[in-house]
């Protein structure tokens, strides 16, 4: 009975020992978690944000300033961007002579809307002997309102004009033209482009 006791105790033991699920040994297992935490402590980090684009915020020059033609403050605001972008005056000296290149061969066609001049008027505040004093958009409001005088600006309003090409030694309230005349008249009209080079660029 003795025997027989042990031998039923020895494969009691047994089952009990091959129900219990297998695992891995606590020493294993801490190895792995290791490398899990090696791994993700090397792994490559995320490229940074790209820098902020700069903002353009130009006060007290001739880009914002509204009795400027907007030819002018075109071409002022592509010469500050290109010189702050490439921080190089040689190349900002070749960018303009082809602006200069260009409006001297296509000067005529240019949009008449970046010809247009904006100056304020002040009837009333001129000089009656020195009427030649007056700006030219002035004198183009007097001219006007001497033919209509319900088409005299207000005192303060901006009178637009373009500056034509006209007669040689001619004055410049003589060549400040409404901009519908301009256009009305075709190709007669032109603006007078040396002017705007030598003026105004």
């Amino acid at each position: 009975k003795n025997t027989e006791e042990k031998v039923e105790s020895i494969k009691n033991t047994e089952k009990k020992t091959s129900n219990k699920s297998p695992s891995l040994p606590t020493s294993s297992s801490s190895s792995a978690s290791n490398l899990h935490t090696q791994h993700s402590n090397h792994s490559p980090s995320p490229p940074p944000p790209p820098p902020p684009i700069g903002v353009f915020d130009a006060k007290g020059i001739e880009v914002v300033r509204r009795d400027s033609c907007p030819a002018v403050t075109k071409l002022l605001e592509a010469a500050l961007r290109h010189l702050f972008h490439f921080k190089n005056l040689s190349l900002l000296q070749r960018f303009l002579q082809r602006q200069f290149l260009k409006l001297a061969q296509h000067g005529s066609d240019f949009p008449i809307q970046d010809l247009i001049f904006q100056k304020e008027v002040r009837l009333g505040s001129y000089s009656p002997t020195r009427p030649w004093s007056a700006p030219a958009g002035a004198q183009l409001a007097l001219r006007l309102a001497r033919t209509d005088p319900m088409a005299a600006p207000q005192y303060g309003s901006r009178m637009p004009y373009i500056v034509v090409s006209y007669d040689p030694g001619s004055r410049l309230f003589e060549q400040a033209t409404p901009p519908r005349v301009v256009v009305e008249s075709g190709s007669v009209l032109r603006p007078d482009v040396p002017y705007y080079m030598t003026k105004q660029l």
